[in-house]
């Protein structure tokens, strides 16, 4: 079966990634989001999958959270990356953060 995309579709797709790109970049710019999620993956990204998955994310995002709450790559990173993802240092550093905020860890 051929399926063949529009161009009234595609440009529907090219602005709602650009909403979805807007809106999580006030608080999740590109450089901040490689920066916390390169620290759980256990592979390494090139540019084009940063691009890839910053896009998945900002569409995820825009799509489920239009309040724009809720917004931290940690609500959505550890289902999307999945096998990629290490569980066990992410649990630990969520875990520490705790530790500091309730003031049973010092920096």
């Amino acid at each position: 079966m051929d399926f063949e995309v529009t161009d009234q579709e595609k440009q529907q797709f090219e602005n709602e990634l650009s909403e979805a790109i807007h809106l999580v970049s006030k608080q999740w710019p590109l450089s901040k989001f490689k920066r916390f999620v390169s620290q759980f993956l256990m592979t390494t990204n090139d540019e084009d999958q940063w691009t890839f998955d910053y896009e998945s994310y900002a569409l995820t995002m825009n799509r489920e959270n239009r309040d724009g709450k809720n917004l931290h790559p940690m609500h959505w990173a550890p289902e999307y990356f999945q096998d990629r993802w290490d569980d066990k240092k992410f649990n630990a550093g969520i875990e520490s953060l705790r530790q500091i905020a309730s003031g049973e860890k010092k920096i």
